[in-house]
């Protein structure tokens, strides 16, 4: 049997020897060695626990994020052109969202991309005449990028000049409407 097989706590196998030696308790291959096949650590049990919480709070975003999509796609019901553009743009999210999925460990990326499609979703039906995004939200959302997230976030100051650009789009579109 390999030293690196990890399937089996055996005698002279990878887990065998880190748990024997962790514990200075056993000597390998000891009668008193309480390693036995398939039984899992603390700490396995704790990554595979964080993981499915992980998974199902990953879950729970996603869902909440297409329930929003739906709602500003039936929103948008009255124009027939626009609800055509924001069907396309959302089955273009969802595919986002699916592949955001496999992301799951990364939550500050899902974070990121969460806030752009929210500003890309909301520059979209100011495009199409329904509404126009609240620029005062947008440059919040910059801030908390800046303040919060800026140290975990190697890319943040890339979010934060979208947003604020959204921002300026927003009032220059709210300032032309007013004229």
């Amino acid at each position: 049997m390999s030293k690196l097989d990890n399937t089996n706590y055996g005698p002279g196998t990878y887990r065998h020897e880190r748990h024997c030696k962790a514990s200075r308790e056993y000597s390998q291959g000891s009668p008193g060695c309480t390693c036995k096949p398939g039984v899992l650590t603390d700490f396995e049990k704790g990554k595979i626990e964080q993981a499915r919480q992980d998974k199902v709070r990953v879950d729970g975003l996603l869902d909440e994020m297409r329930g929003r999509l739906t709602a500003a796609n039936e929103r948008a019901e009255g124009l027939s052109d626009a609800n055509e553009a924001l069907g396309s743009e959302r089955d273009g999210w969802l595919r986002k969202l699916g592949a955001m999925t496999l992301a799951r460990d990364d939550s500050t990326r899902h974070n990121t991309e969460l806030a752009k499609l929210i500003a890309a979703r909301d520059a979209t039906i100011t495009r199409l005449g329904k509404a126009l995004p609240d620029p005062v939200k947008l440059r919040l959302l910059a801030d908390w990028h800046d303040t919060y997230d800026q140290p975990r976030q190697p890319r943040g100051h890339e979010v934060q000049d979208d947003l604020r650009r959204w921002a300026d789009e927003a009032e220059a579109a709210r300032e032309g409407a007013g004229d």
